[in-house]
């Protein structure tokens, strides 16, 4: 995760977004989630990587700018969300649909 370039993958999830290239941008994101979080069990992590696409995001998909299927926008938006303020179980079910 050192050499890890936070915002050189954030373009390139929504680069691949925004040019219809939803599956591979999924791939990526379940990897860079399982590498970066599962592996270092760094909840704040997620939020903090994941946050900033799904905002920029947001208002692109409101107004179908950005046509993606609806398990890519929850799997996003579930990688958005504060974590670690949600209870323990709820979290674990979140994750969970990760692997």
């Amino acid at each position: 995760m050192e050499n890890f370039n936070t915002e050189n993958y954030r373009q390139k999830i929504l680069f691949l977004l925004r040019n219809d290239k939803e599956n591979v941008a999924k791939k990526l994101i379940k990897q860079i989630a399982k590498e970066n979080f599962l592996e270092n069990n760094d909840i704040n992590w997620l939020y903090q990587f994941f946050s900033p696409i799904f905002d920029e995001i947001f208002y692109e998909l409101m107004f179908e700018k950005i046509h993606i299927t609806n398990s890519t926008k929850l799997l996003l938006e579930r990688l958005a969300l504060p974590l670690n303020r949600v209870e323990e179980n709820e979290r674990n079910k979140i994750i969970g649909k990760l692997n």
